[in-house]
């Protein structure tokens, strides 16, 4: 970070570059990894070493869909009978591994199918939880995001807004960052059908980029 003078100005070197200084880690947030590590190492004490396979930071083709995106998990963690999905979450709001749709995302892309049981894990400062994924929930949840694959790939691009728009910054209740332009579906669902019309003229205006 900057250093900053009396008056509250960045100093200069004498060869004018601004000074900096490294800005320290607070407290709370060292805290909170060491529990995460603690947490991630009683999962490991628990696993069977002979078959334990460790997935940290890694990318992969999303098989199970036509478009084949690629996404990257946190940590997965295998053994021959269980499967846990961890993902590290640093924001103060809190997050919940029930349902979670990212993480069933990358439990079916890294492997799910293989099990009868997987854990979602959510890592989070005071709000750390985990949630089995059953195989039924699991399969029920990827047929539906395999038919709205499909619906888009058949020109269906109509908005579906639910709680997977929590944090989009279109969102005008979003618990997230803010857009200058808000979701006409989302309007919608809001304050009803007769604002739909202004919506999308605020949306679709002439001077937008």
């Amino acid at each position: 970070k900057p250093v900053l003078d009396e008056d509250g100005n960045p100093k200069k070197a004498p060869d004018g570059t601004e000074l900096v200084v490294a800005a320290g880690t607070p407290p709370r947030r060292i805290q909170f990894v060491a529990e995460a590590l603690n947490y991630v190492q009683d999962i490991l004490d628990e696993m069977d070493a002979d078959t334990l396979e460790v997935i940290v930071e890694a990318k992969k083709t999303v098989e199970w869909l036509k478009t084949t995106p690629k996404t990257t998990v946190d940590l997965v963690i295998k053994d021959k009978s269980t499967m846990h999905v961890i993902d590290l979450k640093m924001g103060e709001i809190e997050v919940s591994p029930i349902m979670n749709e990212q993480l069933m995302y990358y439990a079916k892309t890294f492997g799910a199918d293989d099990y009868d049981t997987v854990k979602l894990h959510i890592l989070q400062r005071q709000f750390t939880d985990d949630w089995i994924l059953t195989p039924e929930v699991l399969d029920k949840w990827a047929s539906e995001v395999q038919e709205s694959e499909q619906a888009i790939l058949d020109g269906d691009l109509r908005l579906s807004p639910g709680a997977h728009c929590t944090f989009c910054p279109a969102n005008p209740h979003g618990r997230g960052d803010r857009g200058n332009k808000a979701c006409p579906a989302m309007m919608t669902v809001l304050y009803g059908e007769r604002d739909e019309a202004e919506a999308d003229a605020a949306v679709l205006e002439d001077d937008d980029e």
